[in-house]
């Protein structure tokens, strides 16, 4: 199970979440972890002091057992984020679980634990995982954005923000691909079956 959202599906299985190709976005919402508290887009930081569960019943966490009906609670997305750097490792994930870790604290985590051998190749599906967890429960989060696109005001981050304006804001993408699916009541059962195409 350590490697099931790089497992490849059949053509059959397979379904492909992406944008939609016509759709129209009204405005510009930038977040950044130093959002103001009161502001729209404080809540779309990963930093943001919202509480991410992860089924165990999914079995991301090989250690969890997936027969039974409880959660991995992690205290912010940041933390569940770099959880599956290593999810085989029972005591980091549980390290970042705990509540009183702050989100820089478990970046600098994510930084010195051992990478899954696969991480550059499920880290994209892995955040949208992160993502699709923090806000199905609490969808008004997403409701309060509109359609307006997304996007990660962080300068130094090319790769999950907009960098310096050439970045691929690819932690905005995930958002306003959840956004679009809860607003579409869209149920995930198995996230293997689903293939991110931005």
């Amino acid at each position: 199970m350590l490697h099931h959202l790089s497992q490849a599906t059949t053509e059959s299985r397979r379904i492909h979440l992406k944008m939609s190709e016509g759709e129209q976005h009204q405005g510009v919402i930038r977040f950044f972890s130093s959002n103001d508290p009161d502001s729209v887009g404080h809540n779309l930081s990963n930093f943001a002091p919202i509480e991410v569960a992860i089924p165990t019943r999914l079995g991301y966490f090989p250690w969890a057992d997936p027969n039974e009906e409880s959660h991995i609670v992690f205290p912010h997305a940041e933390s569940a984020f770099h959880a599956y750097k290593s999810p085989g490792d029972e005591d980091y994930v549980r390290s970042l679980a705990r509540t009183d870790v702050k989100p820089r604290s478990a970046k600098n985590l994510g930084r010195r634990v051992e990478l899954r051998s696969d991480w550059e190749e499920v880290k994209v599906r892995w955040m949208f995982v992160v993502v699709w967890h923090k806000f199905a429960p609490r969808i008004e989060l997403l409701e309060r954005t509109g359609t307006a696109k997304l996007i990660e005001q962080n300068v130094h981050d090319n790769f999950w923000g907009i960098g310096r304006g050439q970045g691929k804001n690819y932690l905005g993408r995930c958002i306003m691909l959840a956004r679009e699916l809860l607003n579409k009541k869209t149920t995930i059962e198995n996230f293997d079956t689903f293939v991110l195409n931005f």
